[in-house]
Order: C-alpha cells, then sequence, then structure tokens
C-alpha cells in the first residue's frame, strides 16, 4: 500500500527519532510551508521532497485507519477489542507523525544551514601585487565576522579579476588600474582603495641599497653587469604586457629601449606573476626583481626595496609624491552588491582596515 511505501522512507531518513505527544499539533500542516524564495536550491528541494513523502504518508496512514474509528465488533468482547483497535490506531498515527517531524527538522536544518553559507562567502582574486595585504585585511574581518568567510584566490592578475566579476566567478577583484570604458560596459565597477611604491628590489643577502635610473637602464641592456662586490647581476622579467612592465618602461626612454631589448635576449630569468617574480628574487644569486612595499611587507619577504635616484620608497614620500613611482590598487565589484561584500569594504574603509593598509605599506587615494 502506499501508505507503507511512505512510512518505509521516513524510516530509513529518521530511524529511532522520539517526539513528544504534545508536539504533533500542527504538524500536519506546518509539512506543507515552502522554504523561503532565494535559499539554496539543493536544501529546497530536499525540504519538498520532504513534504511530498510526508503527505503521502498521512495518506496512507489514513488508508491503514480507515481515515476514522473502527466498525463497531460484536460480541461479549466487543468492548475491549474496540478499546484495543482505537489505541492501536492512535498509536501507529503518533508514531509515524513523530518520524515525520523529525524528517521536518533535519530537512530544515539542512536548508538554513545551506543558505547562510551561500549569503556569507566572499571570493577575493586578482593582481599577486595586492593578495597579501588582502589576506590580512581577510583574517581581521573575519575576526569580527566569523560567520562570514573570506577567500583570496592565488594570482589570477588584473585582467583575470575583471574578467571574473562580472561573470560571478569573484566577488572582489583587485586590480592594479582602473576599468577600461568597455571593460566598464559588463557591469563592474572599480573604487581605488590603495597605493603603495613601486619598487626595485634585492635579497636581503644583498649589500646594494640603491640605485639609479641610468643604472636600471644599463642593467637591462647588458652594459652594466656586475654589482659592486663583484658579483653577476641577473635582472628578473616579467612578460611583455604586464603592469609592472608598463610601468618601468615609462619610467624613462632609455629602460623603454633597453628592456625592450632583454625580453629578447635568451636566458633571461622569467616569472608569470607577482609571488613567482619575488620568490626568484629572493632566490636567484644577484637577482634585481621589481615588486611592490606592500608585497613585501604584507608577505613578510626577505627583501629590500631599493632607494631609487636618491629617494626611499617610503609611504610618507610616496604620499607627499616625493618618490614618484606608485602602483594603485582597485576593487572591482558588480554594480550590485552582496550584503558580505558591503560589509568587508566598509571594514577596509574603517580605521581598523586602514591601520592594517597602512603597515603594510599603503596609503590611501
Amino acid at each position: 500500500m502506499p501508505g507503507y511505501a511512505a512510512v518505509e522512507a521516513i524510516n530509513k531518513i529518521t530511524p529511532g527519532f522520539e517526539a513528544s505527544v504534545t508536539a504533533l499539533g500542527g504538524a500536519r500542516y506546518a509539512i506543507t510551508d515552502y522554504p523561503p524564495i532565494g535559499a539554496d536550491n539543493n536544501a529546497r528541494k530536499q525540504v519538498e521532497t520532504a513534504a511530498t513523502e510526508a503527505a503521502a504518508a498521512i495518506a496512507g496512514f489514513n488508508e491503514i485507519t480507515g481515515g476514522g474509528l473502527p466498525a463497531r465488533p460484536e460480541g461479549k468482547d466487543a468492548g475491549q477489542e474496540r478499546n484495543t483497535l482505537r489505541m492501536r490506531k492512535q498509536t501507529t498515527t503518533v508514531f509515524h507523525c513523530a518520524r515525520l517531524i523529525g524528517l521536518l527538522i533535519a530537512s530544515a536544518a539542512i536548508l538554513f544551514s545551506g543558505e547562510a553559507m551561500a549569503a556569507e562567502a566572499i571570493k577575493i582574486g586578482g593582481t599577486g601585487n595586492a593578495l597579501g595585504t588582502m589576506r590580512l585585511l581577510g583574517d581581521a574581518f573575519g575576526k569580527q565576522n566569523p560567520d562570514t568567510k573570506v577567500t583570496v584566490l592565488p594570482s589570477v592578475g588584473t585582467s583575470g579579476a575583471i574578467k571574473a566579476v562580472p561573470k560571478g566567478a569573484l566577488d572582489i577583484g583587485l586590480s592594479s588600474r582602473p576599468l577600461t570604458d568597455e571593460e566598464g560596459k559588463l557591469g563592474a565597477v572599480a573604487v581605488e582603495y590603495a597605493r603603495t611604491p613601486l619598487v626595485f628590489a634585492v635579497a636581503t643577502k644583498s649589500q646594494v641599497k640603491a640605485i639609479t635610473l641610468d643604472q636600471v637602464a644599463d642593467i637591462y641592456s647588458g652594459k652594466l653587469v656586475n654589482w659592486p662586490d663583484g658579483s653577476q647581476i641577473r635582472p628578473v622579467l616579467r612578460q611583455v604586457g604586464d603592469d609592472n612592465t608598463r610601468q618601468i618602461k615609462l619610467m624613462s626612454a632609455a629602460i623603454d629601449k633597453a628592456l625592450s631589448a632583454a625580453e629578447q635576449r635568451p636566458g633571461m630569468p622569467f616569472a608569470t606573476t607577482d609571488q613567482e617574480a619575488a620568490d626568484k628574487t629572493e632566490s636567484i644569486p644577484g637577482a634585481l626583481g621589481v615588486t611592490t612595499l606592500s608585497l613585501i611587507n604584507s608577505e613578510d619577504r626577505p627583501l629590500r626595496a631599493l632607494t631609487l635616484n636618491g629617494v626611499e620608497p617610503t609611504v610618507a614620500n610616496g604620499s607627499s609624491g616625493k618618490y614618484l613611482y606608485v602602483k594603485r590598487f582597485f576593487l572591482i565589484t558588480q554594480s550590485q552588491k552582496s550584503a558580505a561584500v558591503k560589509r568587508f569594504i566598509a571594514f577596509i574603509e574603517s580605521p581598523a582596515g586602514r591601520e592594517i593598509l597602512s603597515r603594510a605599506g599603503h596609503w590611501l587615494p
């Protein structure tokens, strides 16, 4: 009979569940309530399935028990038999309604836990120069908002972030440049949130502390091949079109020409991400790399940012305009932001967030 099939299904889901008889009031009607609009689809389907099975089970119970009181038995034991049948029907109905309540409670727990998880997750990714600081911000935000999980993905670059946000693959993208007009038409918006010095760097074990733009041009052209201690200079290059490379070439016409030539020279150390460039600058003897002060500080890198043309690349010198070479950072989001994203951006702009940015080597635009 259909009622027995439904009961068997419920027994498999909630074995051994016990409920008070006083909790049964209204349970028959509660099973037809639907989850909130916008809830996790998988959870909604589980609750809807539970409601369907429960309704079928109750229909089966009515079929089993005849939907009413048993017919009055005849004979000398009629009263005792009638009482026995009445008790059997009540016991069966109470038992299986208790099973239904267990099923509904479990389904509701799945529903609302899934809904909360979906609503409180923030995925962030983009330029590698911004990732270390964003992890620090995410950790601090998480301590104040334990129900919100912030995940900072490995570097996908500025272009990757700008493409991912409109598609919903990232909630927040990290870019080292503003959006172009065409990129803005895709539904994303950009807000600058911090700046940091763009620097030439060496490993901290190196004795080199300063460099000039003319020396940089000579290093890329191959005219200057040794550091003052006699060790070989090994410039670490990035791919053509990389934002760091673009900025370096704008420093002077001589650097533009020399770096373009170096890109064609075989055997040059090469890195595809900001983190790989920092790794190679640390590990290759005599390496000279390009990075940011914020990456060095936020990732606790054993690198030294070099004084350039006599000006130290500090936050104070950068914010005052004395140090000229700056990396700008932008938050890329959809125009319609989730509540969690709004809270995270508010945290970045808060005194606590600004303190983290400052310690990592940023100043506010």
